[in-house]
């Protein structure tokens, strides 16, 4: 009997769960409004409201934002496509891979050279010098 009860209590509190989870869907995340001119709709997770049009039977909105913040937000997103288009131009400009490329070879070659020189040098060193009692044969 108590089995029984706790089943029951446990699928009054599911049904009651799954019904405010249905209204929070069935609301959705747009709210329409009529105003003077054609629809606001409310986006309610941002806050942002934009001005929407009924034209033939469909209604078109004008996503761009309005309001205080619009000046900031154009003057922001202004400062972002410039900075976009800087680092583009930048990158742009960067050294090409084939140059980089021919670069490190004319680097190997001029340390490959100044190795020889080295090795050069460390052969003349270790070579015995000739002895200055005994002259070199001379006819």
């Amino acid at each position: 009997m108590i089995r029984l009860m706790s089943l029951m209590v446990a699928g009054i509190a599911l049904l009651g769960t799954a019904a405010s989870a249905q209204d929070e869907v069935a609301a959705g995340r747009y709210q329409m409004q009529p105003v003077d001119g054609g629809l606001a709709r409310l986006d309610t997770q941002t806050g942002a409201i934009v001005f929407c049009r009924s034209e033939a039977g469909t209604v078109a909105c004008d996503d761009t934002p309005r309001g205080p913040g619009r000046d900031q937000e154009m003057s922001r997103l202004d400062a972002l496509e410039s900075r976009v288009e800087a680092l583009e131009a930048s990158r742009r400009a960067l050294v090409d891979r084939d140059d980089a490329d021919y670069a490190v070879e004319q680097m190997k070659k001029l340390f490959s050279g100044f190795a020889d020189i080295v090795r050069d040098l460390e052969r003349d060193v270790s070579r015995p010098e000739p002895d200055d009692a005994t002259p070199p044969d001379r006819t």
